[in-house]
């Protein structure tokens, strides 16, 4: 090879892969073959955050995740608040828990109060029938307040829990 052949590939090369060019996110300089590299590195690259989908610069990209990640949304299915970087985890196994033990929660609550319905019934009932011995026995004393026992058995229903 001719010394000008090589000196004319040199300068090819030089302008190939030596040859400074701005980056474009950060403008600062870099040679063409570490292009590549900075880019991946620079802190200004564009990240998108995994939370809210947005595109954050690379240098703000940390203190926007941590705060985007720390925020929390209701859970579609178990109504649960969750912290957004919890989501996923929350999403597969948690969640689904958490929907039956809400449901068996509310059933329990159900059957609790229909018990507590039919408790209450059978007091106010033992407590008319109460009402109605005491009733008889005044009666038998003094006719004229024969209305009291069912007088009390109603109160009794409007002032029960």
């Amino acid at each position: 090879m001719c010394i000008r052949d090589r000196k004319k590939e040199k300068e090819e090369h030089e302008q190939e892969f030596h040859a400074t060019t701005p980056c474009t996110y950060c403008l600062l300089s870099q040679e063409n073959c570490k292009m590549e590299e900075h880019l991946k590195e620079c802190h200004k690259r564009p990240r998108e955050c995994p939370y809210c989908e947005l595109e954050f610069s690379a240098d703000r990209y940390l203190e926007h995740t941590t705060i985007c990640g720390s925020k929390t949304n209701a859970c579609p299915k178990c109504g649960k608040y969750v912290i957004r970087k919890n989501w996923i985890e929350h999403q597969t196994l948690p969640c689904k828990v958490e929907a039956k033990k809400e449901e068996e929660k509310v059933k329990f609550k159900s059957v609790l109060e229909k018990e507590n319905v039919k408790q209450n019934k059978l007091k106010l009932d033992e407590e008319y029938a109460a009402a109605l011995i005491y009733e008889e026995r005044q009666v038998k004393e003094n006719p004229a307040k024969s209305y009291k026992a069912e007088f009390n058995y109603c109160c009794l229903l409007y002032t029960s829990p």
